[in-house]
């Protein structure tokens, strides 16, 4: 007695089900890559809440938010602590606001360390963007994705965060109101120069002034999204922005984080990231 005939498949039943799973594929990805992006924009959030909660934990302890540190060498400015210096006292008047927060988001041990190299070298993983790098240390320098305001300009002086001689900024300094006063925000690089380009050449405990803008942005120029330039790895930029496609994340004196679009009107950015000229803005503007 002769067994059944068992039919496999065809060419073309074969080429149908590839196709089919290719179409299922090209309808996932995408749905699959916004939501990657949805839980990376989220944690980045979180990162930015964490960081302005240090900053208003440090104010509660020194009554004043951190310094912003000096950038001269001590032999043009006897005056001046060393930049690299272990004490406490050189630290909190030369390093940077990123340095200063650290015993506030759970790295205190880190800030108290004396070996100023280790510091500079171990990489903090809030002070990093998942949409756009995993936290790295380059040529013995950890990274920052976050800058703080300020303001309007690097001489401005109407920021929150300012250069050790021009004091320290205190609550009752932001007479425009905390709620749409900028905080802290993601800042744009090039993608084509990390660790190469001068606002990302140094380690987050730099205080970034004079050209080395790795923990400072100013509002008088547009925010932007970050771009690939590797026929220019030196220039620094000066503006906000970050890697996700619509917008960026920024932390405000309140505390609150919100998602900024780059299309954002230039004077009421501006005014946004001024603490004091009189010019509040709303909420909904931004």
């Amino acid at each position: 007695m002769s067994s059944p005939h068992k039919r496999g498949f065809t060419l073309i039943e074969f080429l149908v089900v590839v196709m089919i799973i290719a179409v299922l594929i090209a309808l996932l990805l995408p749905a699959i890559q916004k939501i990657r992006e949805a839980a990376a924009r989220m944690k980045c959030q979180n990162n930015l809440k964490q960081i302005a909660l240090g900053f208003h934990s440090h104010h509660c302890s020194a009554t004043r938010f951190p310094y912003g540190g000096w950038h001269v060498h001590p032999a043009s400015a006897p005056d001046c602590a060393d930049l690299y210096a272990p004490t406490h006292r050189a630290r909190e008047e030369s390093w940077s606001w990123a340095y200063h927060v650290l015993p506030y988001i759970e790295q205190d041990a880190l800030h108290k360390n004396t070996d100023p190299a280790f510091v500079r070298s171990v990489p903090v993983k809030t002070y990093f963007c998942p949409s756009r790098r995993a936290p790295v240390t380059i040529d013995g320098n950890a990274k920052i994705d976050f800058a703080a305001n300020a303001g309007s300009m690097e001489t401005g002086g109407n920021g929150v965060v300012m250069q050790t001689p021009l004091g320290a900024i205190r609550l009752n300094d932001i007479t425009d109101g905390t709620s749409c006063t900028v905080l802290v925000g993601e800042k744009q690089m090039n993608n084509a120069a990390f660790g190469v380009s001068r606002d990302d050449n140094e380690s987050y405990c730099t205080p970034g002034w004079n050209g080395d803008w790795e923990v400072y942005r100013w509002g008088a120029a547009a925010p932007a999204p970050d771009f690939k330039n590797p026929n220019d790895t030196h220039t620094a930029s000066q503006v906000f922005g970050s890697a996700h496609p619509s917008g960026f994340n920024v932390a405000f004196c309140d505390g609150s984080v919100r998602c900024i679009r780059y299309s954002v009107n230039l004077t009421i950015w501006t005014r946004a990231c001024v603490r004091n000229d009189n010019q509040s803005v709303s909420p909904n503007d931004l």
